[in-house]
């Protein structure tokens, strides 16, 4: 089996895995509700990343954040919402380049390359967005952790549509 081609394939793989991490971490700060849903979103996105279709990625994309936000409303701690949130917004960016990429690609394009560097530089913001949102926390002290959540979305999704050349 040749592992050329099949655009947005790479970016469904790194779309499953942030998924996962952010269910993951939902269900170990013992918050099973949210984590389901998570689970749920994160299928979703998978869905419309094979497909391609934008519907069920937005949707996805929309539920990973209820899911935090969820989790923020039942008593989670500022470091697991933050950890979900990265790793939701770091999902959907790479669901929706997959979908992206399958919808405007031959079958036998490889897209690897750009897929890759897409979910680095996603990575890096997020990683950015989120070590400023948990020195935020940390320097505030009390405060609500749905803050947290709100500011690193906020700066995640913000930044990655600047860097998006259909933004404009």
């Amino acid at each position: 089996m040749s592992s050329e081609g099949r655009p947005g394939r790479l970016g469904l793989l790194v779309a499953l895995a942030a998924g996962g991490l952010a269910a993951g971490t939902l269900a170990a700060a013992g918050f099973v509700p949210p984590a389901l849903l998570s689970v749920v979103a994160t299928g979703s996105l998978a869905v419309g990343a094979a497909r391609p279709a934008r519907r069920p990625v937005s949707l996805g994309g929309l539920a990973l954040g209820l899911g935090v936000v969820l989790a923020g409303l039942l008593g989670a701690s500022a470091l697991p919402l933050l950890v979900a949130t990265g790793a939701g917004a770091l999902a959907y960016d790479a669901a929706d380049r997959a979908a992206t990429l399958r919808a405007g690609s031959r079958p036998t394009t490889d897209t690897r390359d750009a897929e890759a560097t897409g979910s680095l530089l996603a990575l890096v913001v997020v990683l950015v967005a989120g070590g400023g949102a948990y020195l935020a926390t940390l320097a505030v002290g009390e405060g609500s952790p749905l803050a947290v959540f709100a500011l690193l979305a906020g700066g995640v999704v913000l930044t990655l549509a600047v860097g998006r050349p259909d933004a404009a």
